[in-house]
């Protein structure tokens, strides 16, 4: 079976140029004649040839894995959950319970429906269930992770909130839903939308690594680049929320190889002698 795809790219400078195709999505690449890099939202492609021979060896490293977990909207789920599921009065300021979550390759079922505190963090976050008959208390934790979302919504007493991570270590995606009192609803959203934006206003993850210091002329360059012309267009604040969500991906696998490091480099190199 086939069909029509679309693909269009556009050459920035020196052997930078930006791509989109309707299968890949939007896209990035860079090299000179025989090496090119090409990164885009499902995938990072690397491809050596020897010009003129026909030889051509590519390799590709996906960076959006199938997801294992079932296909289902859980949020007009949890949304017909919450007002049978608990009493308004039964949550406490600072109490949360879980109600529902999302994940590519993770199962916390046995919590869905605990109550307890939730600690969170730049790069963590702890949920402490509450002590049982028993005497005792269960919980989980996931430390080294990057936020890329978070939302909150007062349609219901109690609230729903969402948060969403990425752990660096394993690519584990999770979405949480967590039920709570208005006034901690509000607290826990504002706490992540701050880590979120400060972290987001810092980081230029994919040139951090290829030059080693987030505070050099070329990082700082492309930084008030994306502040005073990315992010003052509709394109360019798409491609900023995606990069935030994808970047520190990209990034580890650039710091693995050398090569691609310094073909990114050089193309930063030209592309910044021009910024202002």
């Amino acid at each position: 079976m086939s069909g029509w795809n679309f693909r269009k790219s556009q050459k920035l400078i020196g052997g930078l140029r930006l791509n989109y195709s309707s299968k890949g999505g939007l896209g990035i690449s860079a090299g000179v004649k025989g090496a090119r890099v090409s990164v885009n939202q499902k995938e990072v492609r690397t491809t050596l040839s020897i010009p003129g021979t026909g030889i051509i060896k590519q390799d590709r490293h996906t960076l959006n894995p199938k997801m294992r977990a079932k296909k289902v909207n859980r949020s007009k789920k949890v949304e017909q959950q919450i007002a049978p599921v608990v009493n308004d009065s039964s949550l406490k300021y600072g109490q949360f319970l879980l109600s529902d979550y999302q994940s590519n390759n993770e199962s916390i079922d046995e919590y869905i429906g605990c109550k307890g505190s939730i600690e969170i963090q730049e790069d963590s976050i702890i949920f402490n269930g509450e002590i049982n008959e028993y005497g005792l208390s269960d919980g989980f934790s996931y430390q080294g992770i990057h936020w890329t979302e978070t939302a909150v919504s007062y349609d219901h007493e109690p609230c729903l909130v969402k948060v969403g991570f990425i752990q660096k270590l394993t690519q584990t995606k999770l979405v949480l839903y967590f039920k709570c009192n208005k006034e901690t609803a509000i607290a826990t959203h504002r706490k992540l939308k701050e880590i979120i934006e400060k972290r987001n206003k810092k980081s230029c993850f994919v040139a951090t690594t290829v030059y080693g210091d987030p505070n050099c002329l070329p990082v700082m360059k492309l930084r008030n680049w994306r502040d005073s012309f990315l992010a003052k267009t509709n394109f360019g604040k798409w491609f900023i929320k995606v990069y935030y969500q994808k970047g520190f991906i990209w990034a580890d696998f650039v710091g693995k190889h050398k090569i691609l490091k310094g073909v990114i480099k050089k193309s930063l190199n030209i592309f910044t002698y021009f910024l202002p």
